[in-house]
């Protein structure tokens, strides 16, 4: 069943804007936020433990393995990133109404 409020071209147009930034612009942005937080921790801690610890040390092994798995994360974030941003190159072209 349509209504009028359903068919107007305002609801049409102002549905399909919302929709792009609630579910394309809005996690671009969180997560976009969130790894450079999370680079700069990385990085920290990375420095940190480079003057705290010895080569040999055990904990410097387990160290390095959070910090691989925090690495790998950050990557699979960037490639999820680059992936909406090619999304959000197509908008332009994408017919609300």
């Amino acid at each position: 069943m349509n209504t009028a409020f359903g068919n107007s071209t305002g609801y049409r147009i102002g549905y399909g804007y919302m929709n792009q930034t609630m579910f394309t612009f809005l996690p671009l942005i969180v997560l976009t936020v969130f790894n450079i937080l999370l680079v700069r921790v990385v990085v920290g801690a990375a420095r940190q433990r480079q003057t705290m610890t010895f080569a040999g040390d055990m904990a410097s092994a387990s160290a390095g393995d959070q910090q691989r798995i925090t690495v790998m994360l950050i990557c699979v974030v960037v490639v999820f990133i680059v992936c909406q941003v090619t999304v959000l190159s197509q908008i332009p072209q994408i017919k609300f109404c």
